[in-house]
């Protein structure tokens, strides 16, 4: 354990169990920060852990992805939605966030000779936000060369429900009130049971469908099976006459919920049941005082459908930060292009595999 003023940093001194308990002390916790998360989607071999102490209570938490380069031993840390700083409750510290960005460069870059990429999980114009932005240039980073900012859709929960449920647009309000009036029956559920009838659903939407995406349903269904009880995604599934319709996936960590995926069948769309599970998904929410619902990413070019569905629940237009880079040569910093160019190749590919996968289920 290494020593910044009144700060201890600590690198890969925690387990899985710990690591993941720790993330509930933080309003900036996300899915993707869980260890299980990365070691499905990158490897556990390649994963890193950084705390941050102060007076014994951790305070900052970082899980990096380290990806080496064959018989140089150096490479390239990244950093994906982090590092976790901002305590429950709380405002968001800059001179918090300034001591672990400074670990992360200590440790990484300098200590271990890797170029370091740093996403913020941050939107443009927040508090937050403008604390990341300041802070990491402030310490020398970059905006980097190859970045795809992610855009969504941010419902503010804070007001009582009766004033969030008037904000919906009358169209997607008026086709809740059909969903009420239809008779569905929702349930929510992180069990094995919930996930399966999911998995099934979607399968058979994107066997229909057939539409590009780089989202594996078998990654996230081997996070889900491995996530504690109580940082597991929660399923809700809508069904008419015992049979289910429909069904969305989220993650309720942090400040923030996130609609990570939906699947509907031929029924749902006269039912209206991806209005109603989307009202629910918000209640249950409410009722567990997270104050923003993260609507799961837009792209109105490509998928005008979907950004016209979650328009109507009035959320906020953001935009994440762009990704930041910190390197010590021009070779580091061709290194870093190089590798995220390769990166976009292979999420095409898996956009491919995916689609061979589901014709296959």
């Amino acid at each position: 354990m290494d020593t910044l003023s009144n700060f201890q940093v600590s690198l890969d001194t925690i387990g899985k169990d710990e690591w993941n308990r720790l993330l509930g002390q933080f309003d900036d916790a996300l899915i993707q920060q869980t260890w299980d998360y990365g070691a499905v989607c990158w490897s556990e071999e390649q994963l890193s852990h950084l705390l941050l102490k102060q007076k014994d209570v951790i305070v900052g938490m970082a899980q990096v992805r380290i990806v080496k380069v064959p018989a140089i031993g150096k490479g390239i840390a990244y950093l994906r939605w982090g590092p976790l700083f901002q305590a429950r409750n709380a405002e968001p510290d800059a001179g918090l966030l300034r001591e672990i960005i400074g670990a992360l460069q200590s440790k990484y870059a300098a200590d271990q000779g890797h170029a370091l990429r740093i996403m913020p999980n941050a939107f443009a114009g927040t508090p937050r936000g403008t604390i990341c932005e300041t802070v990491l240039r402030e310490a020398g980073f970059t905006v980097a060369e190859d970045n795809s900012v992610y855009r969504t859709l941010l419902v503010d929960l804070a007001p009582p429900l009766e004033e969030v449920r008037r904000k919906l647009e009358q169209k997607w309000r008026n086709q809740l009130n059909q969903s009420e009036r239809n008779q569905l029956t929702v349930t929510e559920g992180t069990d094995d049971a919930s996930w399966q009838t999911f998995e099934k659903l979607y399968c058979d939407m994107m066997a229909r469908k057939r539409f590009d995406t780089t989202v594996s349903i078998k990654d996230f269904g081997a996070i889900q099976k491995t996530l504690p009880a109580e940082l597991k995604m929660r399923v809700f599934i809508a069904s008419a006459a015992g049979e289910p319709v429909a069904g969305i996936a989220c993650s309720f960590l942090g400040d923030t919920g996130i609609y990570l995926l939906g699947a509907t069948n031929e029924a749902a769309l006269k039912l209206r049941a991806a209005n109603l599970l989307q009202w629910e998904a918000m209640k249950k929410l409410k009722q567990l005082g997270i104050r923003y619902y993260d609507l799961g990413g837009i792209d109105p070019e490509s998928n005008p459908g979907g950004f016209h569905f979650k328009s109507g629940m009035s959320g906020q237009d953001v935009s994440q930060l762009p990704a930041y880079d910190f390197y010590r040569s021009s070779s580091q910093r061709l290194m870093l292009k190089t590798a995220f160019k390769a990166a976009s190749a292979i999420r095409a590919w898996k956009v491919r595999r995916h689609k061979k996968e589901v014709a296959a289920t």
